[in-house]
C-alpha cells in the first residue's frame, strides 16, 4: 500500500464506522419505548401503531438528518448509500422474521422507502423551512389513523426532533459541522 492509499482508506473506515453508528442509533429502541410509555392511557391510542411507525419514522429521520447535516461534506453521497445499505440489511432481517410470524412476504425495505417518501412531500408545506417537524408530527399522526389527536401528532414531532438533533450533535462531535 502506497503512502497517498493510507489516508483514504482510514477515511472509508472512519465513514463506514460513522455510518453504523448511526444505523444503530436509527434502530435502536430506546426512545421509541419511552415515548409509547409516556402515551396519555386514556385517549384510545392504539400503542402498537405508534410504537411500528415510530420505527419507521425514527430511520427515516436519522437518513434525513444524515443528508441533510453533510450537505457540504465531500463524501455525502457515499455515507447515504453506506447508511442505506446498513438500513436495508436490517430491514432484510425483520422482513424475513415477519414472514415467518404471518406467513406472507412483507418488504420492511420497501416500506421504508414508501414512508420516506410520504414524509418528504409532507415537508413540501409553507414554513416548513423553519420546522419540518410542524409538518412531521401531523404526518406522522395520519399514518397512525389518528390524525386529530394531538398527542400522537406531538409523539411523531419529538421523535423526528430527537433523531435529527442527536444525528447533527454525533456529526459536530466528529467535526463536521452542519448549516
Amino acid at each position: 500500500m502506497t503512502h497517498v492509499e493510507q489516508p483514504m482508506e482510514k477515511q472509508d473506515n472512519e465513514l463506514a464506522s460513522v455510518c453504523k453508528n448511526l444505523a444503530e442509533y436509527a434502530v435502536d429502541r430506546d426512545d421509541i419505548k419511552v415515548l409509547v410509555h409516556n402515551l396519555p392511557k386514556d385517549q384510545n391510542i392504539n400503542t402498537v401503531t405508534v410504537d411500528y411507525e415510530l420505527q419507521l419514522l425514527k430511520i427515516i429521520s436519522v437518513g434525513w438528518a444524515l443528508s441533510v447535516c453533510m450537505e457540504k461534506y465531500p463524501l455525502k453521497t457515499e455515507a447515504a448509500v453506506e447508511f442505506w445499505n446498513l438500513i436495508r440489511g436490517f430491514s432484510k432481517d425483520i422482513s424475513s422474521v415477519t414472514q415467518m410470524m404471518i406467513g406472507h412476504d412483507v418488504d420492511y425495505f420497501q416500506l421504508i422507502k414508501d414512508r420516506f417518501d410520504y414524509y418528504v412531500k409532507s415537508l413540501d408545506a409553507p414554513n416548513v423551512n423553519r420546522d419540518p417537524a410542524s409538518a412531521i408530527g401531523p404526518a406522522f399522526a395520519r399514518c397512525c389513523k389518528d390524525g386529530d389527536n394531538p398527542f400522537v401528532t406531538l409523539t411523531g414531532a419529538r421523535i423526528f426532533t430527537y433523531a435529527v438533533r442527536g444525528v447533527r450533535e454525533y456529526l459536530e462531535s466528529l467535526g463536521i459541522k452542519a448549516d
